[in-house]
């Protein structure tokens, strides 16, 4: 909310994208007691993407913190050169070690809760997150909107791996 206070959000309950003028960086303030929902928010890169999904996710089901991203470290993932990045190789687990970090472990099978990584576009690494829900479904934030979808066969074909959260 341009030119908003975060007491006025808070009285008018509105959400708002703050820039931080001397971090060079977005922070989404939600009022207290304000949930945005998991299903249907629009894409913003850093603000409401796979990876803001994920932690609202586990922050909300389970009191579950996940520390935020480090956007030094894992830069590529937010960035229109994916392609032409480092990251553009096989062996890269950066995204794995991000999630391995805060409490998730590597499975074999899926349950509900579980985490997927799975390449994305001509990537060859991990470098999206969705979660699966249970009966074949999956909440996701591609691009647009977030909804749940079939665990599809061509997201099995892009699967790098499964994780669960060890608590």
């Amino acid at each position: 909310v341009q030119g908003k206070t975060k007491e006025e959000a808070t009285k008018r309950m509105l959400s708002s994208i703050i820039y931080k003028i001397k971090e060079d960086d977005f922070e989404v303030y939600n009022p207290i007691g304000m949930e945005i929902p998991l299903i249907g928010r629009v894409y913003v890169i850093g603000i409401f993407d796979c990876i803001i999904l994920v932690q609202d996710y586990f922050q909300t089901k389970f009191n579950i913190q996940i520390n935020n991203f480090n956007n030094n470290n894992l830069r590529y993932l937010r960035t229109e050169e994916l392609e032409q990045n480092v990251c553009n190789f096989k062996g890269n687990t950066d995204f794995i070690d991000y999630y391995q970090s805060n409490g998730f472990v590597r499975t074999e099978g899926l349950q509900a809760h579980d985490i997927i990584l799975i390449k994305y576009g001509k990537l060859q690494c991990a470098a999206h997150v969705m979660i699966y829900i249970g009966n074949g479904h999956v909440l996701k934030h591609f691009h647009e909107i977030s909804d749940i979808s079939p665990y599809s066969r061509a997201i099995k074909n892009r699967t790098i791996c499964t994780m669960r959260h060890r608590s």
